[in-house]
Protein backbone atom coordinates (compact mmCIF):
# COMPACT_ATOMS: atom_id res chain seq x y z
CA UNK A 1 0.00 0.00 0.00
CA UNK A 2 1.35 3.41 -0.96
CA UNK A 3 1.80 5.68 2.08
CA UNK A 4 2.78 8.88 0.31
CA UNK A 5 1.65 11.00 -2.60
CA UNK A 6 3.24 13.37 -5.07
CA UNK A 7 1.83 16.81 -5.73
CA UNK A 8 2.95 18.61 -8.88
CA UNK A 9 2.11 22.27 -8.95
CA UNK A 10 2.70 25.32 -11.04
CA UNK A 11 5.33 26.49 -8.55
CA UNK A 12 5.94 27.44 -4.94
CA UNK A 13 2.87 27.48 -2.70
CA UNK A 14 2.86 29.53 0.50
CA UNK A 15 -0.12 29.60 2.83
CA UNK A 16 -1.01 30.51 6.40
CA UNK A 17 -1.97 33.45 8.54
CA UNK A 18 -0.05 36.59 7.63
CA UNK A 19 1.63 35.08 4.57
CA UNK A 20 0.75 38.23 2.58
CA UNK A 21 3.47 39.94 4.61
CA UNK A 22 6.01 37.79 2.73
CA UNK A 23 4.96 39.28 -0.63
CA UNK A 24 7.69 41.93 -0.73
CA UNK A 25 10.40 39.32 -0.17
CA UNK A 26 8.94 37.10 -2.89
CA UNK A 27 8.66 39.75 -5.59
CA UNK A 28 12.01 41.32 -4.76
CA UNK A 29 13.88 38.10 -5.39
CA UNK A 30 16.11 38.55 -8.40
CA UNK A 31 15.65 42.34 -8.10
CA UNK A 32 12.03 42.36 -9.24
CA UNK A 33 10.58 45.76 -8.38
CA UNK A 34 7.86 46.52 -10.92
CA UNK A 35 4.72 44.42 -10.33
CA UNK A 36 1.44 44.63 -12.21
CA UNK A 37 -1.53 43.52 -10.09
CA UNK A 38 -4.40 41.96 -12.05
CA UNK A 39 -7.66 41.96 -10.13
CA UNK A 40 -11.26 43.19 -10.26
CA UNK A 41 -13.22 46.21 -9.05
CA UNK A 42 -14.87 44.29 -6.20
CA UNK A 43 -11.54 43.55 -4.54
CA UNK A 44 -10.40 47.11 -5.15
CA UNK A 45 -13.58 48.46 -3.56
CA UNK A 46 -13.19 46.09 -0.58
CA UNK A 47 -9.73 47.48 0.21
CA UNK A 48 -7.91 44.22 -0.52
CA UNK A 49 -5.88 45.76 -3.35
CA UNK A 50 -4.58 48.44 -0.98
CA UNK A 51 -3.42 45.76 1.44
CA UNK A 52 -1.55 43.99 -1.35
CA UNK A 53 -0.06 47.28 -2.56
CA UNK A 54 1.24 47.91 0.96
CA UNK A 55 2.63 44.37 1.08
CA UNK A 56 4.67 44.87 -2.10
CA UNK A 57 7.12 46.80 0.05
CA UNK A 58 9.03 50.05 -0.13
CA UNK A 59 11.49 48.70 -2.67
CA UNK A 60 8.85 48.19 -5.35
CA UNK A 61 9.71 51.22 -7.48
CA UNK A 62 6.43 51.29 -9.32
CA UNK A 63 3.30 49.19 -9.08
CA UNK A 64 0.27 49.31 -11.34
CA UNK A 65 -3.19 47.83 -10.92
CA UNK A 66 -5.39 46.46 -13.71
CA UNK A 67 -8.81 46.06 -12.09
CA UNK A 68 -10.95 45.28 -15.13
CA UNK A 69 -10.99 41.52 -14.73
CA UNK A 70 -14.38 39.85 -14.91
CA UNK A 71 -15.96 36.51 -14.13
CA UNK A 72 -14.84 34.13 -16.87
CA UNK A 73 -12.56 36.71 -18.54
CA UNK A 74 -13.10 37.32 -22.22
CA UNK A 75 -10.51 37.49 -24.97
CA UNK A 76 -11.15 41.24 -25.12
CA UNK A 77 -10.29 41.71 -21.45
CA UNK A 78 -7.17 39.58 -21.91
CA UNK A 79 -6.04 41.89 -24.71
CA UNK A 80 -6.75 44.98 -22.55
CA UNK A 81 -4.65 43.52 -19.73
CA UNK A 82 -1.88 42.76 -22.21
CA UNK A 83 -1.96 46.32 -23.55
CA UNK A 84 -1.58 47.71 -20.02
CA UNK A 85 1.27 45.28 -19.36
CA UNK A 86 3.06 46.18 -22.60
CA UNK A 87 2.84 49.89 -21.78
CA UNK A 88 3.89 49.46 -18.13
CA UNK A 89 6.57 46.79 -18.72
CA UNK A 90 6.25 44.95 -15.39
CA UNK A 91 8.84 42.47 -14.20
CA UNK A 92 6.25 40.54 -12.17
CA UNK A 93 2.55 39.82 -12.64
CA UNK A 94 0.40 39.40 -9.52
CA UNK A 95 -2.97 37.69 -9.92
CA UNK A 96 -5.23 38.71 -7.02
CA UNK A 97 -8.66 37.20 -6.52
CA UNK A 98 -10.52 34.12 -7.59
CA UNK A 99 -9.79 31.77 -10.45
CA UNK A 100 -10.82 34.24 -13.14
CA UNK A 101 -8.37 36.90 -11.97
CA UNK A 102 -5.55 34.39 -11.61
CA UNK A 103 -6.30 32.93 -15.06
CA UNK A 104 -6.17 36.42 -16.57
CA UNK A 105 -2.86 37.04 -14.79
CA UNK A 106 -1.46 33.77 -16.15
CA UNK A 107 -2.51 34.67 -19.69
CA UNK A 108 -1.01 38.16 -19.33
CA UNK A 109 2.29 36.70 -18.06
CA UNK A 110 2.36 34.33 -21.03
CA UNK A 111 1.52 36.92 -23.70
CA UNK A 112 3.92 39.47 -22.26
CA UNK A 113 6.76 36.95 -22.45
CA UNK A 114 5.99 35.32 -25.79
CA UNK A 115 3.71 37.65 -27.75
CA UNK A 116 0.88 36.62 -29.99
CA UNK A 117 -2.80 36.33 -29.17
CA UNK A 118 -4.53 34.19 -26.55
CA UNK A 119 -5.83 31.88 -29.27
CA UNK A 120 -2.25 31.00 -30.22
CA UNK A 121 -1.92 29.11 -26.95
CA UNK A 122 -5.19 27.17 -26.84
CA UNK A 123 -4.63 23.48 -26.18
CA UNK A 124 -1.90 21.52 -24.47
CA UNK A 125 1.87 22.02 -24.68
CA UNK A 126 1.63 25.35 -26.50
CA UNK A 127 3.84 27.45 -24.22
CA UNK A 128 7.35 27.76 -25.71
CA UNK A 129 9.21 28.65 -22.51
CA UNK A 130 9.15 30.52 -19.22
CA UNK A 131 6.57 33.27 -18.73
CA UNK A 132 6.91 36.60 -16.95
CA UNK A 133 7.36 35.87 -13.23
CA UNK A 134 3.93 35.29 -11.69
CA UNK A 135 2.56 35.43 -8.15
CA UNK A 136 -1.02 34.27 -7.54
CA UNK A 137 -2.87 35.38 -4.42
CA UNK A 138 -6.18 33.51 -4.12
CA UNK A 139 -8.97 35.19 -2.18
CA UNK A 140 -11.39 32.30 -2.64
CA UNK A 141 -11.20 28.58 -2.06
CA UNK A 142 -11.91 25.97 -4.63
CA UNK A 143 -10.81 27.00 -8.12
CA UNK A 144 -7.27 25.68 -7.84
CA UNK A 145 -6.06 28.18 -10.42
CA UNK A 146 -3.07 29.04 -8.24
CA UNK A 147 -1.75 25.48 -8.60
CA UNK A 148 -2.51 24.74 -12.23
CA UNK A 149 -0.86 25.68 -15.49
CA UNK A 150 -4.19 26.17 -17.26
CA UNK A 151 -6.07 29.42 -17.84
CA UNK A 152 -9.70 29.69 -18.92
CA UNK A 153 -10.92 32.52 -21.16
CA UNK A 154 -14.30 32.90 -22.84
Amino acid sequence: MRCYWDFYSAGKLMFGGGVIDQLAAEIQKESRRRPLIITDKNLANAGIVERVLAATGEKANDTRVFQESEAEPSLEVALKALQVAQEFKPDTIIGLGGGSNMDLAKMTALLLAHGGAPEDYFGFDQIPGPVTPLVCIPTTSGTGSEVSHAAVLT
